[in-house]
């Protein structure tokens, strides 16, 4: 009901059940539903495209900071190999790293949000069609 005349929940009933009961009941006019249905088929609309939840610019952010980590990783020596050793030797505390439980929860944690997000992508365009 109106929020300026402050009425109780029960009060708000009333007042709604004596306007339907002042009213009464009124027919629709014949053809009524034909009319509308064609409304809503000549106002189609075309939907918007879908835009990710995560932009692009931050999905080339993504990509070029894993790239200029993995390339760091493989070209700085490590202190503990031979300086005669080959260019791309692996450092032995990249090997720490990719046994760690820490580097596989963060792999898991990213691999589920990514499925969320294609989820909730998918979802939307599903919604708009």
């Amino acid at each position: 009901m109106d929020p300026h005349r402050k009425l109780t929940d029960a009060e708000a009933d009333e007042a709604l059940r004596a306007l339907f009961a002042d009213h009464g009941t009124v027919n629709a006019t014949a053809g009524l539903d034909a009319r509308i249905m064609a409304r809503i088929t000549a106002g189609h609309v075309t939907p918007a495209p879908v835009r990710g939840l995560i932009p692009r610019g931050a999905w080339i952010g993504i990509g070029v900071g894993a790239l200029v980590l993995t390339s760091v990783l493989f070209l700085i020596p490590d202190a503990s190999s031979a300086s005669t050793g080959p260019l791309f030797a692996m450092p032995s505390a990249l090997l720490d790293l990719l046994a760690s439980k820490w580097l596989l929860m963060a792999v898991a944690s990213g691999g589920l949000l990514l499925l969320f997000h294609s989820y909730l992508t998918r979802t939307r365009a599903a919604q708009l069609v």
